[in-house]
Parts: structure tokens; C-alpha cells; sequence
């Protein structure tokens, strides 16, 4: 799925040997546009947090690459499909991460939350269903995928091409506003 730069750059390069067309230059302002969140957001809020992902396995193999582009851990992706298109951009994501990632293939969300409670995490990434292990866990939850039904209008705001991937590094960089810094600058105010 074109999630992120590397993806995207993929996607866009195929269209364009199929199509046999020039690219936009709409389209390449809308890759700089991501390349300069990237570089704003990324290094300042988000490097090094590490993060679980799970949900289909073509969205979460997407967003796993894309937070390691984004110099977070991608620790977990957890999905409940065996893909074998799933395992092979695993085993590209895991070459690309400084850290490992463990991948657990055709488990539940119950064996997500036992593996994050012995090795917690600072986000999640994810659909709704697991909102109520996140909460317990305190750990927050960026709701991405299928079902999202806690939360209005997710459906509509995308998260795949360059300004897709733009969305999710603003929901992202919000959430860990939210939880690790609006706090923090609330007492400094007082």
C-alpha cells in the first residue's frame, strides 16, 4: 500500500511505466510537502518511539515502513492473516529498522496485549478494536484501518499517498503531543 515516501515513490513509479505519462508536478509538491513534515516532526517529537502496529496486513506492513522512515521502532505488527506478500515486507521492514520487530503473524489482539504488557510500547497504531487494552494499558491509539467505529469521520481522511502519509505524521505527531507533552508544558504554565 503507498504509505510514506519509499511506497508511495513506488506506487507512482509503476503508474508511471504503465501509464507511460509524466508525473504532475502537483504530485511531486505534494512529496515535498511530506519530505518537509518529515524533516520538521520527525527528528524533534517522534524519533525513537516505539510503536505497535497491527490490522490488515497490507496497511500495517505500510505504516511499519513508514514509521521507520519517520526514525520510530516499529517493535510489534501484528496482523491475523498469514500473507506471504505480509512476511516479505516484514523481513524489508526489519532490514530497514535499527531495532528489531517482532512480527506475529495469524494471532489475535489478545496476543498483542499480553506481548505489550511484558514489553510496553509509547503508541499504537491500529483499528478501533483495540481501544480498550490501549486504554488499560495506557498507551494511545491511533485509530487507522478497518473497523474504526469509536470515532467520527476517520473513514474519509486518508492516509495513503504523499498526502495521506502527510495525515498520518499529523495524527501521529498530535498523539504524542497529547500524551507526552501537552501535560508537561501545562505545569511549566501554572
Amino acid at each position: 500500500i503507498p504509505i510514506g515516501v519509499h511506497n508511495t515513490d513506488n506506487f507512482i513509479r509503476n503508474l508511471k511505466k504503465f501509464t507511460d505519462l509524466e508525473i504532475p508536478d502537483s504530485i511531486l509538491d505534494e512529496r515535498g510537502l511530506l519530505i518537509d513534515s518529515m524533516a520538521d516532526l520527525s527528528s524533534r517529537y517522534l524519533f525513537g518511539r516505539k510503536v505497535a502496529i497491527f490490522g490488515d496486513p497490507a496497511i500495517s506492513a505500510g505504516i511499519a515502513r513508514f514509521v521507520c522512515e519517520l526514525g520510530m521502532i516499529p517493535s510489534v505488527v501484528c496482523t491475523g492473516v498469514e500473507n506471504p506478500e505480509f512476511v516479505s515486507e516484514m523481513e524489508t521492514v526489519a532490514k530497514e529498522s535499527d531495532e528489531p520487530v517482532d512480527v506475529m503473524i495469524g494471532n489475535d489482539l489478545r496476543a498483542l496485549e499480553v506481548l505489550l504488557e511484558e514489553d510496553p510500547v509509547e503508541l499504537m497504531i491500529g483499528h478501533s478494536d483495540g481501544r480498550l487494552f490501549a486504554k488499560q494499558l495506557d498507551i494511545p491509539l491511533i485509530r487507522v484501518g478497518y473497523p474504526v467505529y469509536d470515532r467520527v469521520g476517520y473513514h474519509r481522511i486518508p492516509i495513503v499517498g504523499y498526502n495521506g502519509s502527510v495525515n498520518l505524521i499529523d495524527r501521529i505527531t498530535n498523539t504524542v503531543f497529547e500524551k507526552y507533552y501537552d501535560k508537561e508544558h501545562w505545569k511549566l504554565q501554572q
